[in-house]
């Protein structure tokens, strides 16, 4: 009798056990930054999850979405990036998330950048200083 009793009490605990075992969440990203020029482009980032995933922007933004916005398992995001021609840089932050757990992703797009090499031309006419700013490919006449 005793031994009958040991036997379920070991047979409950190894069954016990094996309900106790679910798996640890797991939500990864590839970067936690992703960083665009100013044009107009699209940029990936993985995604490693074993449950379902949802990412959004933390304000309201309309010069980059994601896509797909939300999923379960594995995915590659990708980001479409409208083109800045604004004077400041863009940034706005993505929050990653999935069953307790979630991720910042930073998002940055660089400023409008003319094209061609920048140099300074400085002469002095009259007791002034004149002050150009052009491209390698114009000539100026001074």
């Amino acid at each position: 009798m005793k031994k009958l009793v040991f036997s379920a009490i070991a047979v409950v605990a190894v069954l016990s056990s094996a309900c106790d075992k679910t798996p640890k969440a797991i939500l990864e990203a590839s970067t936690e930054s992703i960083e665009a020029s100013w044009e107009e482009q699209d940029l990936s980032l993985t995604v490693t999850c074993n449950n379902a995933w949802t990412i959004a922007p933390v304000n309201e933004c309309n010069w980059v979405s994601v896509s797909p916005e939300e999923g379960e398992g594995d995915a590659e995001l990708v980001f479409s990036f409208k083109e800045n021609t604004e004077k400041e840089e863009r940034n706005i932050e993505f929050k990653l998330a999935s069953v307790g757990i979630e991720k910042t992703i930073t998002v940055k797009q660089k400023i409008y950048e003319v094209p061609g090499e920048a140099i300074n031309l400085s002469e002095k006419r009259h007791g002034k200083l004149l002050y150009c700013k052009a491209w390698k490919h114009f000539r100026f006449q001074l």
